[in-house]
């Protein structure tokens, strides 16, 4: 789970913003997914809970924006990270 957590913090560019450190035990990352404004792109928000030892979810910006971020902006910024096919995976 640490290394996991590591990668998603720094693919998701909120590393430089939070002070890594080790994850506790029984930490948990959400991604919340709910209709803004309009319905046809709906937003995506991060929140992340270090274990025991943080009583509340923490939410955090990905990718360098203020706030949450919409689904179609999600996913372009993830797109070169992504495997699509088998063949790719392979």
């Amino acid at each position: 789970m640490p290394a996991l957590v590591s990668s998603a913090f720094h693919l998701l560019l909120i590393a430089p913003s939070h002070p890594f450190a080790p994850v506790n035990y029984a930490a948990a990352t959400v991604f919340e997914v709910y209709n803004g404004s309009t319905s046809d792109d709906p937003i995506v928000r991060f929140r992340f809970k270090n274990g025991t030892d943080d009583t509340d979810f923490t939410t955090y910006n990905m990718f360098g924006q203020s706030g949450d971020v919409s689904l179609s902006f999600f996913k372009s910024k993830l797109e070169s990270a992504t495997i699509n096919t088998t063949a790719e995976w392979c």
